[in-house]
């Protein structure tokens, strides 16, 4: 049997560790950047749904700025950029170091330190690069084509036809968007993987403190003490248990209401088969995005005992949520809306814990939660739970 020498590897381990740890840290910061067109810039250390503005500067005739300034503790900032015709929000992380704005792709991003340079190799990560760029056209002709759809809709007497050839048209860009989202969760997931101790990591993890708490939980306890003890690890604990989803195995509450037939429905009717909770709304480009494929599944599953209840979020929008409902064909199966009503006092999104969409819980044929769902994983779910 070959030796190992164990000192050379843990001083390798070791070396590494410190590598790491020593490059990551607070300190002096310097931010530079040229943007055409930029009147003015705007650092919110702690992001920009903190509202906190710590630092700012104005951009000369170049649309170049300099910022200068000292952080006691790593950040997931957020640099708004603001100009004639220009708003827009520029992620990167403070720490010590000289921090440069680049271009990739569409967007700008930051380089130069430990944090920054790391996020960039997950940015460019050359599959998920070329799929985001090609996917702009695509989120843009289904915008376009909804909106053709929706100002249909509002006619007395629309075309129906020409909705049914623009829906038509519609998949066409959907199925891509459905396939990225896909890719691009995974890439995630994948990267967090290989860089579990970094802040890197702990930012894109609120990605999935809503849809995937198994996952955002043990990629938590990989970050490390250092970073979970961070404010932007204290920020992601509470994030994640604010999300915390139903129990797979506790029996699914149950709820009465009446569907968009207005007929009266209960949870409990369903026993005896299996049943898929779809938590969605008209203005959830994701959700509807993913409707094709959902009406694929449907018809491949129904007969083997699936039922799917639509619960759509848009109680101060029920005309829009009836014409989208119609538009989109999902009245194939039930539809509801999370309203609370006097029978049943509950919201059913409260009722569920729901904080994001889409989400989706799979029910079994005795009533209790099996799986909590999401495009990336629905397919294997019902591939095994309907054999």
């Amino acid at each position: 049997m070959k030796k190992i020498n164990l000192k050379c590897i843990i001083l390798f381990i070791t070396t590494g560790f410190l590598m790491n740890v020593n490059a990551q840290k607070p300190g002096n910061y310097t931010i530079t950047g040229k943007i055409n067109g930029v009147k003015k810039v705007y650092l919110y250390r702690d992001g920009y749904g903190s509202g906190i503005i710590v630092d700012s500067a104005v951009a000369n005739n170049t649309g170049a700025f300099f910022l200068k300034g000292s952080t006691s503790y790593i950040a997931a900032s957020d640099l708004l950029v603001v100009g004639d015709g220009l708003y827009d929000v520029i992620s990167l992380f403070l720490e010590e170091g000289d921090i440069k704005l680049n271009k990739y792709g569409t967007s700008y991003s930051a380089t130069g330190t430990y944090d920054n340079d790391l996020n960039i190799k997950f940015i460019t990560e050359k599959e998920l690069f070329d799929a985001s760029n090609t996917i702009t056209s695509y989120y843009d002709g289904a915008n376009r084509v909804n909106e053709k759809i929706s100002d249909l809709g509002k006619d007395e007497k629309p075309d129906e036809k020409l909705i049914q050839k623009l829906q038509d048209s519609a998949a066409y860009f959907e199925m891509p968007i459905s396939k990225y989202n896909i890719l691009r969760s995974q890439k995630t997931k994948d990267f967090i993987n290989k860089h579990p101790q970094t802040y890197v990591a702990a930012r894109l993890l609120f990605r999935f403190a809503g849809s995937d708490t198994s996952f955002t939980l043990n990629s938590y306890n990989n970050l490390g003490s250092k970073i979970q003890s961070s404010y932007l690890g204290q920020k992601l604990y509470k994030e994640m248990h604010a999300y915390v989803p139903l129990e797979i195995g506790i029996e699914a509450p149950n709820f009465t209401t009446t569907d968009i037939q207005g007929q009266k429905i209960s949870l409990v009717d369903f026993k005896g088969k299996y049943v898929l909770l779809d938590f969605w709304a008209t203005w959830c480009g994701p959700c509807r995005a993913a409707n094709p494929h959902l009406i694929e599944l449907y018809n491949q599953y129904r007969d083997k005992g699936l039922e799917i209840i639509g619960i759509a979020d848009d109680n101060n929008n029920v005309d829009g949520w009836e014409k989208t409902v119609k538009m989109d064909k999902i009245g194939i199966w039930k539809q509801i809306l999370c309203k609370t009503t006097a029978e049943d006092p509950i919201n059913i999104n409260t009722l569920y814990k729901i904080h994001t969409l889409p989400t989706q819980y799979l029910i079994d044929k005795d009533g209790k939660i099996i799986a909590n769902v999401d495009v990336s994983n629905i397919d294997d779910v019902l591939k095994v739970s309907l054999k």
